[in-house]
């Protein structure tokens, strides 16, 4: 997991470079896209209730973001760690650690004054012992958080939030890959080193495609549906034009892992707004004798040029468990015409379960190719960060226009949604 952190750490840390001083928004908004400001924070993490031994984690950091966006802001920093508790053995533990990671955060109102915001974030962390007991010396993190930012100044700001931890070296390089959930409080400055010369630009013009009358996905994957777990299978999607902004789509899907299939079939009613979509849908899944029936509300917003986000929230009936709560909030974010980023975070659990380990993290990359040589066809990739599933596979849309989409934004925001299964 480590060497996949580093990837995404690197490639989200240099797109926070500015080429040009320019800013695009109103005179001194200060998430205007094209703002860069250093950032330093003070954090403390104390372990999950449920963890086998209490540690804290005290963190200092400092590093820079630039807002790519209106509201939207990329992230990359350093930290210095002091890990302080009690060991399994009753004695002390005390490590200290050194992290570099990327951030993403998201200010979905980017009101002037105070903005709230949710971020993730994955890195790195070196520390002087083995973290957790038993593991290693190097391991991947990521977090999850929400907070509230306030402006104190044109160019200073304060944040304060609640973060949420996970820390662990992904596959093993130890016998038992122990991992370390914590959760705590954390403050943060942010002071803006924007040029003062940088020219002032209006804001990007938000232009959305005409949606088809039908549209085809067909997708066929490939990878580890759990640790243990190896296997592929592939999707069918069909979305079609009942009347004005009112949408179908019915799909289906099999997935082989170790002689077992798993079979998915639904159904989906929705409405497409000009800024997104919002709809209805029901899922069944079945697995030799074992079946659930899902019922969810989803939608999708096009917040700006280069950013979606979509949202499940539903019911989860299962003939031989107990019922399930189905949340879910990801954002899709297009960092090239022909490349898509997606994160985002997943809740699937019943009352009694609810906790730290109750959530999954996302991950995802999309890339077409050869887009006017190849219509409608990408390859894509997808992880769990908390290491339950790893897939590989190619994608292939077919609709009356596909082959005149240049951009991954063009066939997304014309065809039938991406629909979010936590």
């Amino acid at each position: 997991m480590h060497r996949f952190a580093l990837v995404v750490t690197l490639a989200l840390a240099a797109s926070c470079r500015s080429t040009a001083p320019e800013l695009r928004g109103a005179p001194g908004d200060p998430r205007a896209e094209g703002r860069t400001g250093v950032r330093s924070s003070a954090a403390l993490l104390v372990s999950v209730p449920g963890e086998t031994v209490g540690v804290e984690d005290y963190i200092g950091s400092v590093g820079l973001e630039r807002f790519v966006r209106r509201g939207l802001a990329l992230g990359g920093e350093l930290g210095l760690h002091a890990i302080d508790g009690v060991a399994s053995n009753g004695g002390d533990y005390e490590a200290k650690g050194l992290s570099a990671g990327a951030s993403l955060r998201w200010h979905p109102l980017a009101t002037r004054g105070w903005s709230p915001f949710v971020e993730l974030g994955v890195g790195l962390l070196a520390t002087s012992e083995a973290f957790p007991e038993g593991g290693t010396n190097l391991n991947a993190l990521r977090h999850t958080g929400v907070g509230v930012e306030f402006d104190l100044t044109e160019h200073l700001r304060l944040a304060a939030g609640l973060r949420q931890q996970h820390v662990s070296n992904g596959k093993g390089e130890v016998a038992n890959n122990p991992s370390w959930e914590s959760q705590g409080a954390y403050v943060a400055l942010s002071f803006d080193v924007t040029p003062r010369d940088a020219r002032q630009l209006d804001p990007r013009s938000m232009t959305v495609p005409d949606a088809e009358a039908w549209s085809v996905r067909v997708d066929a994957r490939g990878g580890e549906y759990s640790s243990d777990d190896t296997g592929g299978g592939g999707v069918l999607a069909l979305d079609t034009r009942l009347y004005r902004d009112l949408f179908a789509q019915v799909r289906g899907s099999l997935d082989s892992t170790d002689g077992e299939t798993l079979r998915e079939f639904g159904a989906a009613l929705y409405v497409r707004g000009a800024r997104g979509r919002a709809g209805l849908a029901v899922d069944r899944q079945e697995l030799d004798v074992f079946a659930d029936d899902e019922f969810t509300l989803f939608g999708e917003w096009l917040a700006n040029d280069i950013t979606t986000v979509s949202s499940v929230l539903g019911h989860e009936r299962r003939n031989h468990a107990s019922d399930r709560a189905v949340a879910g909030l990801s954002l899709r974010i297009y960092a090239l015409d022909n490349l898509a980023i997606d994160a985002g975070m997943g809740l699937r659990a019943t009352s009694a379960e609810f906790g730290a380990d109750s959530f999954r993290l996302p991950f995802g990359l999309e890339f077409a190719p050869a887009p006017q040589l190849l219509p409608g066809f990408s390859l894509f990739a997808q992880r769990d960060l908390d290491d339950r599933g790893t897939f590989l596979g190619l994608r292939w849309f077919l609709s009356p226009s596909a082959a005149t989409f240049t951009t991954l934004r063009e066939r997304d925001y014309s065809s039938g949604p991406l629909r979010l299964r936590p």
